[in-house]
């Protein structure tokens, strides 16, 4: 690029008689364009900008390329039609969309001219969130015999029943070393134990302290220094109570977490440091990694050109998509496929309840259609309908409440199943 060259380009775009596209306007399609891409296509670039790829130029190139000829398929619908509704909605969203990224740029701006607006330092504040100077993990007790005592009552319920209470407040570590070394005779142990007692006694307000109890991670914060002692252990109060509940309310189950965190469950002693601090973090604020956030980005991608892909299958190859979809969830068929049935396009039980249902599969289809098959469904004879279709009219596609024994299934839903099923393959041969 040089002076040159940009000055042809800004010659080229700057008036406004007409509009400047490779694209001829016959390609302008309203009801086929992908209005859908334009936030993800922004988001992706800006995943890409924060990590520094260099996709970066390229993929904010193709999100302007999105605004353009969206901006240019409302030009040529406005000289064609009166319904403006739509028209309005979609500059909306363009509106909307530049206003996102000059919000994104705003953060990046080296010189802070770009004023990053007041939502953002409210956002900026939350991600922050819980934090901790240090994070450890405490076996509640032989086999967790302390565990709901401990979660209960907001207690670090620990062992170490015969070291005198007054040493260890008055932090008497030689004397505490002595009776630990005349208690356990492997000096490994000693070293061990006593850097576990000292840890738990020295820990200050800003650690966090985990444990894990009915298949979720358990955390608190250590309250005041002192150690306390009843008839079932010594212990420490907590300063908040135990949660097992990130910073929204999702609970911390082990089998959603990463193995960094959920190996330290295996442990054999009382107390450890937590090795990967900073997934804890991220667990507990439920700020997700940027790996994380760049593979969600892309599958919202993927998931938007599968709807298109499954709206574009002949009905056949529709039929047989549907049937790949249930039987990859678990469903046996019992009907044959494409067999003519008067109310069904395919019968399913599933093998561990054998309980039948019923699958109606449709490429378009309209609210009243849907209705009557409603009416007709055999609730006696089958648990559940499944009403599949990829392209409902406009009321179909708003409906929200169905009986509890109908499900509609849209193309939306049906582009998450195909990849969560590994069928995005399958639709790339069909589409071809």
């Amino acid at each position: 690029m040089n002076d040159q060259m940009l000055n042809k380009i800004i010659k080229r775009y700057e008036t406004d008689s007409e509009i400047i596209s490779e694209k001829p306007f016959n390609a302008c399609d309203l009801d086929n364009w992908n209005f859908k891409y334009v936030f993800p296509r922004l988001e992706r670039a800006a995943i890409n900008q924060i990590e520094n790829g260099g996709a970066t130029i390229s993929r904010y190139a193709n999100w302007t390329e999105t605004i353009h000829g969206l901006l240019s398929c409302c030009i040529y619908e406005l000289k064609k039609t009166h319904n403006t509704e739509k028209i309005r909605n979609l500059l909306t969203m363009v509106t909307n969309s530049i206003g996102a990224f000059h919000d994104i740029q705003a953060m990046f701006d080296p010189f802070d001219i770009l004023k990053i607006p007041k939502y953002l330092h409210e956002v900026d504040n939350a991600c922050h969130g819980i934090q901790c100077k240090n994070a450890y993990f405490v076996k509640l007790g032989k086999e967790g015999i302390w565990e709901n005592s401990s979660i209960k009552e907001s207690k670090i319920r620990i062992g170490w029943k015969s070291i005198d209470l007054q040493d260890i407040n008055s932090k008497k570590w030689e004397s505490v070393r002595q009776q630990l070394a005349a208690e356990i005779p492997d000096k490994g142990s000693v070293t061990r134990d006593f850097k576990a007692l000292s840890n738990i006694c020295e820990s200050c307000p800003d650690d966090i302290w985990i444990t894990f109890h009915a298949s979720k991670l358990w955390w608190t914060k250590a309250g005041e220094e002192t150690i306390y002692e009843d008839e079932i252990s010594k212990y420490r109060k907590t300063s908040i109570p135990w949660s097992s509940t990130n910073i929204k309310g999702d609970e911390l189950l082990i089998n959603k977490l990463p193995g960094s965190l959920s190996k330290t469950q295996g442990f054999r002693g009382t107390i450890c440091k937590v090795d990967d601090k900073q997934a804890l973090l991220r667990i507990i604020n439920d700020n997700p990694s940027k790996i994380h956030t760049s593979i969600e980005s892309t599958l919202n991608v993927l998931q938007i050109s599968l709807e298109d892909a499954i709206k574009q299958l002949h009905w056949k190859d529709f039929e047989t998509f549907v049937d790949l979809i249930f039987r990859g969830s678990g469903w046996r068929r019992i009907s044959m496929l494409g067999e003519s049935m008067k109310f069904s396009d395919i019968e399913l039980e599933y093998p561990i309840t054998h309980d039948k249902y019923q699958v109606q599969v449709k490429s378009t289809s309209t609210q009243l259609e849907f209705q009557a098959y409603v009416k007709q469904f055999s609730h006696e004879n089958f648990r559940k309908l499944f009403y599949v279709v990829h392209s409902p009219d406009e009321k179909l596609s708003m409906i929200r409440d169905c009986p509890s024994y109908v499900e509609l299934i849209k193309a939306d839903k049906l582009a998450k199943m195909a990849i969560d099923l590994g069928l995005a393959n399958w639709l790339l041969q069909k589409i071809k």
